[in-house]
């Protein structure tokens, strides 16, 4: 949506000082409450024919029709020796969706933020906002694949604030977000296709530790905005079995046994040659004792499948945005 600051008056302007006409008079156009970060207008209120920024005023002092991006923007004038006439750093733009007619007035920045994020259960885009989808904005010329127009000026600066790793500027990164804004290089949204949000381990406080771990694959840990990680399953191996000593009771004498004696053996319990003892009428069978026991091994199956073992909770689906 798209809207124009009715306060300045599209006819012919007049020097304060002076009274002359402002004629090469300069209006400038910066986001609000800054002073250095550009923010485009347009000739058109889709917002696809920009402005030069300044705006230079015609022979007889008049500023030119313009457009702007909902929201509110920092607006200067100055005559053409650079004498401010005047500096208004919050102004709100007033259009169809800004105020008027029965509209409602409010502005969408006092509701949700550049940078906010909501969830919501479908999948389309939504007026005002993108996806987390890991895709790229940028300007209208930039070939951004999530969106590519004017009014993705301020989310470009606010993700311009995250370092490459989480929100990758495509190209490379330049001097500052309005140099890459302006050379139409495309930012990365965070991807939070199946992810859900957590508290930063420490969010202005000391770190509560409650992370220990946690498996990160972007960021540098739990103190990361924008970081992420964890497995919705995994294969468990013999080191996550709980460590454990199993006490194993031998008694005493489970090594003797009967045998039926046979001539030619000699018999633990009594001694001799037992073909002598049998010839005698001794009896016909001995306790046998191995001095020791041979050494046993083997192995038993687990009976396991090395299915996956599933980390994940009950969940719902739905598409995560971020307020343009």
């Amino acid at each position: 949506m798209a809207g124009t600051l009715p306060f300045l008056p599209l006819s012919m302007q007049f020097d304060k000082d002076t009274g002359k006409q402002l004629k090469g008079g300069k209006l400038y156009f910066f986001q609000a409450n800054t002073v250095a970060t550009p923010q485009d207008s347009f000739r058109d209120a889709v917002l696809a024919d920009v402005h030069p920024n300044p705006i230079t005023l015609d022979g007889a002092g008049r500023i030119p029709m313009f457009y702007l991006a909902d929201g509110s923007v920092h607006v200067r004038l100055t005559n053409a020796a650079g004498v401010v006439q005047f500096d208004e750093m919050n102004a709100l733009v007033i259009g169809a969706s800004g105020g008027g007619g029965g509209v409602d007035t409010t502005d969408p920045n006092s509701v949700a933020g550049t940078g906010d994020w909501k969830f919501r259960m479908g999948a389309g885009s939504i007026s005002g906002w993108t996806r987390a989808n890991g895709r790229t904005i940028g300007a209208a010329l930039s070939g951004a694949t999530e969106r590519a127009n004017a009014d993705c000026q301020a989310q470009f600066t606010y993700l311009y604030e995250f370092d490459d790793i989480i929100c990758p500027v495509i190209g490379g990164r330049g001097a500052n977000a309005a140099a890459d804004w302006a050379a139409n290089k495309q930012i990365t949204i965070p991807d939070c296709r199946f992810r859900a949000p957590f508290g930063l381990d420490d969010m202005g406080n000391l770190a509560a530790n409650r992370s220990t771990g946690a498996l990160f694959t972007v960021g540098t840990g739990p103190v990361t905005p924008g970081g992420s990680g964890g497995e919705p399953a995994v294969v468990l191996t013999q080191a996550h079995l709980p460590s454990a000593t199993l006490a194993t009771t031998i008694p005493a004498g489970q090594g003797l046994h009967d045998h039926a004696a046979q001539p030619g053996f000699a018999s633990a319990a009594s001694g001799g040659d037992l073909t002598a003892r049998l010839a005698t009428g001794a009896p016909s069978t001995g306790v046998i004792v191995p001095a020791t026991l041979p050494a046993m091994s083997g192995t038993t199956a687990l009976g396991g499948s090395n299915s996956a073992h599933n980390n994940m909770p009950g969940f719902v689906l739905g598409t995560w945005y971020v307020r343009l």
